[in-house]
């Protein structure tokens, strides 16, 4: 059930503006790189920010969220440090 409100309001507005986006294209002949970098710099992480502000998290959602992006940082300094570690004896 989770899964639809997540598609509802988090991937389905994100599909709407590349909609709009495309059809824009199509009408005017719109820049396209200027139109990425202001959908990439602007747009998309103001729209997610919008998103996160307004949804309810429970306090065990947030403490799982927690734990797997610290988790995921330590796996990604040990690959790194493991990484250079192996170059230094290379």
């Amino acid at each position: 059930m989770e899964i639809l409100i997540i598609l509802k309001n988090i991937i389905l507005p994100i599909f709407v503006i590349m909609g709009i986006g495309f059809v824009l294209e199509k009408k005017f002949a719109l820049n396209v790189q200027t139109l990425a970098k202001m959908n990439i710099y602007f747009f998309v992480p103001g729209f997610i920010f919008v998103k996160l502000y307004s949804t309810q998290i429970s306090m065990q959602l947030f403490g799982s969220i927690f734990l797997f992006f610290h988790l995921a940082c330590c796996l990604i300094v040990c690959i790194i440090h493991t990484g250079r570690e192996i170059s230094a004896l290379g």
